[in-house]
């Protein structure tokens, strides 16, 4: 006799009893059912608090495409990217620079930019640090950080 037998009076449960419900302990049935009802609950909970973060998400979310040729505007952080513009306190530093046209599509988010023969960083740049240039402008736009 084992240990569980003999404390409890029954044979310890397996999952094969469980799996196959071929167990003849007391209220296997109810604790497999409660089991399976408890998993199922959790996987809804799950997949609808999935779904609301994905919503939330989506929201703020921007589809972004270029064509070769189109002008965009490189986005760099400030304080970690100084190989463009070598003047100036950091913090008043533009955040986008350029125009600059695009030579190709990399893949289905990078692109290759022209930039200048001087500047110190990969001409292939993710979707997420370029916005399209509107207009016929020259110039680079100065944001802050107040927008």
């Amino acid at each position: 006799m084992t240990p569980f037998k003999a404390l409890y009076g029954y044979d310890a449960l397996s999952f094969i009893d469980l799996a196959f419900d071929q167990s003849n302990v007391p209220k296997s049935r109810d604790i497999l059912q409660e089991c399976q009802d408890i998993m199922k609950a959790l996987k809804e909970n799950l997949q609808c608090a999935q779904n609301q973060q994905k919503m939330y998400a989506d929201k703020k979310r921007v589809e972004r495409h270029f064509e070769i040729g189109d002008l965009v505007y490189l986005k760099l952080q400030p304080y970690k990217q100084s190989s463009l513009k070598h003047s100036g306190a950091e913090k008043l530093k533009p955040w986008f620079y350029g125009p600059y046209q695009v030579i190709r599509k990399v893949g289905a988010v990078a692109y290759e930019l022209e930039l200048l023969t001087e500047s110190r960083i990969h001409n292939v740049l993710h979707v997420l640090c370029l916005e399209r240039a509107l207009g016929q402008q020259a110039s680079f736009r100065k944001f802050t950080a107040t927008g």
